[in-house]
């Protein structure tokens, strides 16, 4: 605009002035310089070419300029950062994550690094004594390996807590523990039937219910529980803790009507410091008929930063408890497969109308018959529908028929790991191993394999399944060890590892076009939003062991610093 009234103004004869001349000049400059510049950096862009740049030049929400020399975008208003050498990628994307359920859960009783009965007992008991006032005694994170031998029931709960309700979800958050007065509450006795895609736990010699209730039977009881969470509280702090590790966006992936309505209120306030793709969650008792539900709270819900565009099936359960969907039969159990939460046909019916709806459709599947299923809905969608591009996920992955690999390739079908599970530990030790035998063993968590077979790969974090902090797995895929394992310890499935630039994509870029962001986020480049983050250490030039040790030092989340670490230091 200013351009053509200079035309205009020549071509008039109009002879400006030398005081409205610098002021011209001085508009146009304004317009080309940069709130924030980032100088002097390692930044790996994760553009199509995967370039290096040392400098990025910021305006509002958006780069301007990705290069090696940003000194013509420094105003006197500029904030320029030296980033002596440090680190620069795109904000982490976790495909899978738990967020605003797994913040609140923090809130109780942490069983996760339990590792005895008595240590367990001990923990329940402080935890119970420091808080007088609770109706429900609520923990998390129990580990499965230190309930295997059943040594922890009902009764071992009832002589630390005998008077208040008491439930503890498991790690994997597919099992829960309960004492009596959580049965009593939940009207939970020895005729009481198990629900769909659920079992209550029973004595064998009575019948009476021991305590153990897994996948929907959890539901018996946590119904009764009541939660006076402070949800736009709990956003803020749950977004602060993602920032902190890197992550600017995510896909939340089951959420239900509560938690989607404090997205809502967030989003609507502009409160969201992270993209957020909400996962609907998806009820196989509802029918296809929750489908127009669905689509409803799609259109009321989506704003902003809040994106509630994707549907969220749980195909099967967990190898660890027997409930994942085996084409072959458990070593333990033989007269078993597990099983599916939804018929055949029931499951190809509804991720068809899902799709037809242009819902992307976010399955998880950790059996191998679970996911040969979920492929095949996929491709029966397509005949039905022709491929709509909704981009639809299959999520876990933990044991994968070798035959079915290729499909995802063909259908367009995004594969999304929890890496940081790629690792022998005791859950593989202990519950997997011994369940599905050796030989099927060495199938599990093939990422080698799916790139290899050239599948679109994203990474998450299932917290608090897992840890949330994306470097943490980063360094799993590419090393199949602990990150607590010295360097001469022997890789797990060494032939599934990842490498360094595919496990980034997988956590940047990948992850920005699993949630149709890719065009405005995922890679630094001009024209994107500032995602980006700071890092103490380049990972190309540290051994892969030592990746978990490096620290996000700052976060921008659309051009705003969201988080900054004491040790990063702004020029004067």
């Amino acid at each position: 605009m200013l351009r053509l009234l200079l035309l205009l103004l020549l071509a008039t004869g109009f002879c400006c002035s030398p005081t409205l001349a610098k002021t011209i000049k001085e508009q146009t400059k304004t317009k080309t310089l940069a709130d924030i510049v980032l100088k002097n950096g390692a930044i790996y862009t994760l553009n199509k070419n995967r370039s290096w740049c040392s400098a990025v030049a910021i305006k509002g929400r958006q780069i301007i300029y990705v290069g090696s020399d940003a000194n013509q975008y420094i105003g006197s208003k500029t904030k320029v950062y030296d980033l002596k050498n440090q680190m620069v990628l795109p904000g982490f994307h976790d495909g899978h994550v738990h967020l605003l359920e797994g913040w609140l859960e923090q809130k109780n009783c942490k069983l996760d690094d339990t590792t005895s009965p008595s240590n367990f007992a001990q923990r329940l008991k402080s935890y119970a004594k420091s808080h007088p006032n609770l109706s429900w005694i609520l923990g998390n994170g129990y580990p499965l390996p230190l309930i295997a031998n059943n040594s922890i029931t009902k009764t071992f709960l009832d002589k630390i807590i005998p008077d208040k309700p008491v439930f503890l979800l498991s790690q994997d958050a597919h099992s829960s523990l309960v004492n009596s007065k959580a049965l009593e509450i939940a009207h939970i006795n020895a005729n009481t039937k198990d629900p769909i895609n659920g079992h209550i736990g029973k004595a064998k010699t009575t019948g009476e219910p021991n305590g153990f209730l897994k996948e929907s039977a959890i539901e018996l009881v946590s119904k009764y529980i009541i939660n006076p969470y402070n949800y736009p509280k709990a956003i803020q702090e749950s977004q602060a803790y993602a920032n902190s590790f890197g992550i600017t966006a995510i896909q939340d992936a089951n959420v239900n009507d509560e938690r989607l309505k404090a997205y809502y209120n967030a989003a609507q306030a502009q409160q969201l410091n992270l993209h957020i793709i909400a996962a609907l969650e998806v009820k196989p008792e509802l029918g296809t008929n929750q489908v127009v539900a669905l689509v409803k709270k799609r259109s009321k819900y989506s704003t902003g930063n809040l994106h509630a565009t994707s549907a969220k099936i749980f195909a099967d359960g967990i190898i660890e408890n027997h409930t994942a969907a085996l084409m072959e039969p458990y070593i333990d159990i033989k007269s078993s497969c597990g099983h599916l939460n939804y018929p055949v046909p029931y499951l190809y019916k509804l991720i068809t109308l899902l799709d037809k709806n242009k819902f992307q459709v976010h399955v998880h599947a950790i059996g191998d018959k679970a996911t040969h299923e979920a492929l095949q809905s996929f491709a029966y969608a397509q005949m039905q529908n022709g491929n709509l591009h909704n981009r639809h996920i299959i999520a876990h992955l933990e044991l994968v028929d070798s035959a079915d690999i290729d499909k995802f390739t063909k259908l367009g079908v995004i594969a999304n790991f929890e890496p940081f599970w790629a690792q022998k530990d005791e859950y593989v030790k202990m519950l997997t191993i011994p369940f599905i035998g050796t030989n099927r063993s060495q199938r599990l968590y093939p990422m080698g394999s799916f790139v290899r077979n050239k599948v679109f790969i994203t990474g998450g974090s299932d917290w608090t399944v897992s840890s949330i902090n994306p470097l943490d797995a980063i360094e799993v895929a590419i090393t199949r060890k602990s990150i607590y394992s010295s360097a001469t310890e022997q890789s797990w499935l060494p032939n599934e590892t990842l490498d360094l630039p595919t496990a980034l994509a997988a956590y940047t870029i990948n992850g920005a076009y699993a949630n149709h962001l890719e065009s405005i986020t995922g890679s630094i480049e001009i024209g994107k939003t500032a995602d980006l983050i700071v890092l103490n250490n380049n990972l190309f030039k540290i051994p892969p062991n030592q990746i978990h040790n490096t620290k996000v030092v700052l976060t921008m989340f659309q051009g705003k610093i969201v988080f900054v670490s004491d040790s990063f230091k702004q020029l004067p």
